[in-house]
């Protein structure tokens, strides 16, 4: 995936495309408020965005505030947040 960058804002239906060396991709949030548990904690509030939304090939990703990607999902397997470190 290429950089990703989210409106400052986010709303379930938005849709963008970005243009990469693999060629065009397009993204949507689905949800703005999913949960996730994963072994670096439990994050409520999260942005879904969802990798070529129309095709079989879909990934997920999900943005937990103030962290980043804590979940990417896709059709072979999937990535999780193991551990959380804060600025100290």
């Amino acid at each position: 995936m290429p950089a990703l960058h989210l409106p400052a804002r986010p709303r379930v239906g938005a849709r963008w495309a970005v243009q990469s060396p693999a060629g065009a991709e397009t993204f949507a949030i689905t949800a703005v408020d999913a949960f996730v548990d994963v072994p670096a904690g439990a994050f409520g509030g999260c942005v879904e965005v969802v990798e070529n939304p129309e095709g079989q090939d879909r990934d997920i990703v999900l943005f937990a505030p103030g962290v980043g990607v804590v979940r990417e999902q896709w059709a072979e397997g999937e990535k999780v947040l193991v551990e959380l470190r804060r600025p100290r």
